[in-house]
C-alpha cells in the first residue's frame, strides 16, 4: 500500500454520475472535508470484494476512529502487529495499476449506499444511518424513499427480470467499515435498507475496497 497516494492526487476531471467507470473502479460521489474536495471510488466487485474478519481479536486498535478517512484507518491497521484481515486485504490490492485501496470509513460507506443503492426497499430512517458530515452534499436522515434505487445498471437489481448488476452491493450480509465502534466492535453497513450497526471484530463480513483522490 503506497501511503499517502490516495489523498494526494492532482486536480482532474471526474464523472458526475455515480456508477461511472473511473480511476480503477467506479465513481461513487464527492466528499468535502474542510475546503478539500475528494472523489470516492469503489473497486470492481470481481477483484475488490471478499468476506473477512475485521480483526483476529475483539480488542482496540489505535487510530481507527476516523469517520471519513478509510485510508488512514487502514494504514493504522496495517501498521499494527495484530492481524487485521479486511484492511490488510484491501491494502494489498492492485487494480488497474492503483495500489491505494482501503477499507472505507463509515461516511464513505454511507455514500456508497446513498448513491449506489441496489434495491427499491424502504430505507432505515434511524438518524445514525443517513447523516453524513463529510459527503458533498451533506447527508441527512434517510426517508423511506430517499435515497432511491440507483439508476446505474451495473449496481442495481431489477426485480421484474431478476437481473443482478455485475457490481451490485450484496444484501446477504453487512459490509465492514474501517471505523472503530468500541473495544470489541466496529461499524457495519447493510445494503438492503442502509442501516448502520456494529459487529464483533472477529465476525466474517463483506468487504468492498475503495480509494479516494483529491479533485480540487
Amino acid at each position: 500500500m503506497m501511503m499517502g497516494k490516495a489523498l494526494m492526487g492532482a486536480s482532474q476531471q471526474v464523472p458526475i454520475v455515480p456508477g461511472t467507470p473511473y480511476a480503477g473502479g467506479f465513481y461513487v460521489g464527492r466528499m468535502l472535508v474542510g475546503a478539500q474536495k475528494y472523489a470516492l471510488i469503489v473497486a470492481p466487485k470481481a477483484g475488490g470484494q471478499t468476506t473477512l474478519a475485521w480483526k483476529a481479536t475483539n480488542t482496540t486498535t489505535l487510530s481507527t476512529d476516523s469517520v471519513w478517512d478509510g485510508f488512514s484507518n487502514t494504514a493504522a491497521m496495517v501498521a499494527d502487529s495484530a492481524n487485521h484481515a479486511a484492511a490488510q486485504w484491501c491494502a494489498a490490492l492492485s487494480i488497474s495499476g492503483f495500489t491505494d485501496w482501503f477499507l472505507p470509513a463509515t461516511e464513505q460507506l454511507e455514500l456508497c449506499y446513498r448513491n449506489l443503492k441496489p434495491r427499491t426497499t424502504s430505507n432505515d430512517t434511524t438518524p445514525i444511518s443517513g447523516v453524513n458530515g463529510s459527503s458533498d452534499p451533506r447527508g441527512t436522515t434517510y426517508t423511506a424513499s430517499d435515497p432511491a434505487q440507483t439508476p446505474s445498471d451495473a449496481f442495481r437489481y431489477v426485480l421484474a427480470t431478476n437481473v443482478h448488476g455485475p457490481e451490485e452491493f450484496d444484501i446477504t450480509a453487512a459490509y465492514w467499515a474501517s471505523t472503530n465502534a468500541s473495544s470489541a466492535g466496529s461499524y457495519t453497513k447493510e445494503f438492503l435498507a442502509g442501516a448502520r450497526a456494529d459487529a464483533t471484530k472477529v465476525s466474517s463480513l463483506l468487504v468492498r475496497a475503495c480509494r479516494m483522490i483529491k479533485i480540487g
